[in-house]
């Protein structure tokens, strides 16, 4: 993943080389923010999704030019208001760009899901991590794991695919940095 023609001024963020700028986070906050969503929300999602596609390579997922141009292709059919206003604001490069890391993000986490968290099923101890990190006890010890697996099993494999992104974070070199803009006032540190 490399970024051309960067402009460091308005940086907010740095991952292991990979910039994050504030003109990216102020358009996410535009688009999200009756959701309620910071600002500090978005760096801090953005700098997961990054990882998770820098490691892509080291188990063999990719997006081929082939594969981006379809998806290019179906947002453009399936949403055209959208795919319209994308383009306008985005400009196709960084459109494409931006496309192709949230679709290897998805691919890459289905993958770590699927073929290590949970490859040979829910790891013994990971409902009692989980119940545990939620202050949940009370709540669920009248249900047995084959029950909380059910009902919750798939807060259960996010949590397990955010326990190992907290690791690929421990590892990574990540850089904040102050930003005092008219449209982005807040300092991150």
């Amino acid at each position: 993943m490399r970024q051309e023609d960067v402009n460091l001024s308005n940086a907010v963020a740095c991952v292991n080389g990979y910039y994050i700028f504030s003109s990216d986070v102020e358009n996410v906050y535009n688009e999200y923010k009756e959701a309620g969503i910071s600002r500090n929300r978005i760096i801090e999602d953005s700098i997961s999704e990054i990882l998770v596609v820098q490691c892509s390579k080291r188990y063999g997922i990719s997006i081929s030019d082939k594969e981006l141009d379809t998806i290019m292709m179906t947002f453009k059919i399936s949403q055209p208001d959208l795919f319209e206003e994308s383009l306008a604001q985005y400009g196709e490069h960084k459109l494409k760009e931006k496309l192709y890391i949230r679709n290897l993000f998805s691919k890459t986490k289905k993958h770590i899901t699927e073929n290590i968290l949970l490859k040979n099923g829910v790891p013994y101890d990971a409902i009692d991590r989980f119940v545990s990190h939620y202050g949940l006890e009370k709540q669920l010890s009248p249900y047995s794991d084959e029950q909380i697996l059910r009902d919750l099993g798939r807060e259960i494999e996010a949590f397990l695919f955010n326990e190992w992104l907290e690791n690929l974070r421990e590892g990574a070199i990540i850089e904040y940095f102050d930003v005092q803009k008219d449209s982005f006032a807040t300092t991150f540190h």
